[in-house]
């Protein structure tokens, strides 16, 4: 699991949506040719699945206070890890890429850190699906 949060740049003319920044990710991924499966919008945030090979993760995008976003990159469980070896850090690392890709240069965002698990309980002392400034 890897978590990222970020602030937006106010100056560049986004509303604040979760949607619109998990449809931007969605977007550069499939030009990337990576399958991107059941986008939902919820009141929490925007998620959505990408298939990368055989390993499938779980992307959210949350909102975290007035203008902090979180992002959730989570590699789902499947057959695949129990009978072969799927290449889970290779599928997150090719993600994180991207999404770190379409903050920087489509949101103009300097401000995306990225942490493990144990990092975020570290730093915020909570865990990343329970934490508000």
């Amino acid at each position: 699991m890897l978590y990222g949060r970020f602030r937006l740049n106010n100056t560049i003319g986004f509303e604040k949506s979760t949607s619109l920044i998990g449809e931007l990710i969605e977007d550069e991924l499939e030009r990337q040719n990576i399958s991107v499966l059941i986008p939902t919008a919820t009141d929490w945030g925007y998620t959505f699945r990408v298939k990368i090979g055989k390993q499938l993760i779980d992307i959210s995008v949350v909102d975290q206070d007035e203008d902090g976003y979180g992002i959730a990159l989570e590699p789902q469980k499947n057959l695949f890890d129990i009978f072969l070896s799927t290449n889970k850090e290779e599928a997150i690392e090719t993600v994180k890429s991207v999404v770190s890709e379409v903050l920087n240069k489509e949101m103009n965002d300097s401000t995306l850190v990225w942490y493990t698990k144990d990092d975020w309980l570290a730093a915020f002392d909570t865990n990343f699906w329970q934490h508000q400034n």
